[in-house]
Order: structure tokens, then C-alpha cells, then sequence
């Protein structure tokens, strides 16, 4: 006697992560999105064992040069490497990236926890600020802010990270 199976043929069930990647995985931009994103930090994070030169090493002889097998990117009017200087220039622009996400999604965090849960009064004047930030673009709020604040790194990214606080705001409070 044959024992025949009375259960349905069920597809096995995966997980949210797993059916989150087949599906990016089948979207042929989207992979080629993400290897672009990895190399370039992989370039950041190595830079100063890929890098061919010394970024901010001058050379008179070489200044103004095209790209070459030397010099892949040329070089710039004092001499140096255009490729080295973008390699570990993409340092400090990953650098400034976290900060000033994390800055906004701290302060944008808050307070639209603060504007949902209030409720009333608090919430309506929270999101008119919002709303009104929200007006003025990008940009020329975090210009504004670093004219206060004055020049220097640390000063960009806090106007960067104030500049998007609405973004996540909104986000957080809706």
C-alpha cells in the first residue's frame, strides 16, 4: 500500500530580507546602483593603499598634464595627482555624508516624536515650522546657517544635517 500525502504543495515561505533582495536582485539598475555605491566606498575606506600618489604631493615637472598611464585622471596646476586627491576626497565626503544624516535623523526624529504625540497646539505649531523650513530650499537654508555658524568642516555638516531635520520630521511624525 502506497502512502499517498494529503497535504497541499505548499511554496516554502521566506523571510521579508529574503524576498526584499530577490526582488532588488531582479532589478538590473538597482544592482548596478549598489556595486557603483560599493566600490566607491571600498576606494574611500583603502585609499591609502590604492591610491598611486601622495594626494597632496606637488610636482612642478608634471603640472597640467592630460590623463596618462602615469597619471590617470592628469594632474592638477601644482602637480598633483587628480585621481589620489579624488580618491581620498571621497573620504571625507563619506564622512560628512554620516554626519549629517545622523545629525538629521536624530533632531528630525525627535522632533516629529515630539509634534505626533503632542498632538493639539504643539503639533500645529511644530508643523507649520516645519512646513515653513520646508519652503526655502535646501541649499540656501544650509548656506544660511554655515554664514551663521561660520566657515570650517564641522560647521558644514551640522547645516546639512539641520537642512534635511524636516525631511525625516515629516516622516517620523506622519
Amino acid at each position: 500500500m502506497s502512502a499517498i500525502s494529503t497535504k497541499p504543495n505548499v511554496p516554502k515561505k521566506h523571510s521579508k530580507l529574503q524576498e526584499t533582495w530577490r526582488r532588488f536582485s531582479k532589478n538590473g539598475r538597482a544592482v548596478v546602483g549598489l556595486c557603483i555605491v560599493i566600490i566607491l566606498v571600498l576606494c574611500a575606506v583603502l585609499a591609502p593603499i590604492i591610491s598611486p600618489y601622495e594626494p597632496n604631493a606637488q610636482d612642478p615637472r608634471n603640472r597640467l598634464q592630460g590623463p596618462s598611464a602615469d597619471h590617470w585622471f592628469g594632474t592638477d596646476e601644482l602637480g598633483r595627482d587628480i585621481l589620489s586627491r579624488v580618491i581620498y576626497g571621497a573620504r571625507l565626503t563619506m564622512a560628512v555624508s554620516v554626519v549629517a544624516v545622523a545629525i538629521s535623523l536624530a533632531a528630525g526624529t525627535a522632533v516629529g516624536l515630539i509634534s505626533g504625540y503632542a498632538g493639539g497646539a504643539v503639533d500645529l505649531v511644530i508643523s507649520k515650522f516645519i512646513e515653513a523650513l520646508s519652503a526655502f530650499p535646501m541649499i540656501m537654508f544650509a548656506l544660511t546657517i554655515t554664514a551663521i555658524l561660520g566657515p570650517g568642516l564641522r560647521n558644514v555638516m551640522i547645516a546639512i544635517g539641520v537642512a534635511y531635520v524636516p525631511a525625516f520630521a515629516r516622516i517620523v511624525r506622519g
